[in-house]
């Protein structure tokens, strides 16, 4: 519709930024903090991420840059998005409909606002296999893009996707790199299961 294709007001643009940079920080960091978990937790994931690291920082002169950080990686991009799928952070989305609709014998009027619930979505057996089981994997089989374009929302989705999302992927996934290419990480106790609380999010409340 035209309301979506009109240009941003200036009150809108302002808006978007204060969204980005101020709502943003509490959800980066428990991505961050999730994402460091499920990779502690579990060896394999690990030594895999830190073989990628290392190789690629090798190959590169051990320099980083902003080309190498959106086009390489691929398997760090893969744990960032099954830590998301497994422990989304924002997993309840509300929105509005626009116009009077139904959808499998439910009817709405516009302007009706709707829940929608991206972390159930992201443990549906119809959709994906195994969907408790930590694998990154699933993210690098051929056509997962494709397959996964609409059952995997960490971001929500059409017009209404957070604003952030390009900022928040390349920030976490910068830090992740350099965090455990730098550092030994390890789980104080690593038996115990990350604590975290829901507020509208899903926030990282002790990370050992």
């Amino acid at each position: 519709s035209s309301e979506f294709e009109r240009p941003l007001t200036k009150e809108e643009i302002v808006q978007l930024l204060i969204e980005v940079f101020a709502g943003g920080i509490d959800t980066i960091t428990s991505a961050l903090c999730f994402t460091i978990y499920y990779v502690c937790k579990y060896p394999a994931v690990k030594a895999r991420l830190l073989s990628e690291i290392d190789a690629t920082l090798s190959s590169k002169g051990q320099s980083l840059s902003y080309d190498s950080i959106v086009t390489l990686f691929p398997y760090t991009s893969a744990v960032m998005k099954e830590a998301a799928r497994v422990l989304t952070v924002a997993p309840l989305v509300i929105q509005q409909a626009s116009e009077d609709d139904e959808v499998a014998g439910y009817k709405w009027r516009a302007g009706t606002l709707i829940g929608v619930n991206y972390g159930v979505i992201h443990k549906r057996t119809a959709y994906w296999k195994d969907p408790e089981a930590f694998r990154p994997e699933r993210f690098l089989d051929e056509c997962a893009d494709e397959i996964k374009l609409k059952t995997f929302l960490p971001f929500g989705g059409t017009v209404r996707a957070c604003p952030g999302r390009i900022v928040a992927e390349k920030v976490i996934k910068t830090f992740l790199i350099l965090l455990f290419w730098k550092f030994e990480v390890e789980l104080c106790e690593p038996e115990k299961e990350i604590k975290y609380t829901y507020s509208m999010t899903n926030q990282c409340t002790e990370l050992k």
